[in-house]
């Protein structure tokens, strides 16, 4: 995934996450936590269900991006409700 940061292009690997609004709880009360799958460094926490896990960067209108503090591992957040 190419991204410009301070006016320069970088090459960035990134791992796609997919979180969709879940049925069983519909208010986002429970709150998970997503471990880094290298490191198991706690990265950030979030409501809804979990659809998938891809390598690679995927088309997506609204991009988050983190990444983890241990390791460096870079994950694209995509469809959060």
């Amino acid at each position: 995934m190419d991204v410009i940061i301070l006016d320069k292009v970088r090459t960035m690997d990134v791992v796609s996450i997919t979180i969709n609004s879940d049925k069983k709880d519909p208010e986002g009360k429970k709150v998970k936590m997503w471990f880094c799958p290298n490191c198991q460094n706690p990265c950030f926490q979030y409501t809804g269900k979990l659809i998938s896990v891809v390598p690679g960067s995927t088309p997506s209108p609204v991009r988050v991006i983190i990444k983890c503090l241990r390791c460096g591992t870079i994950y694209q957040i995509n469809d959060i409700l």
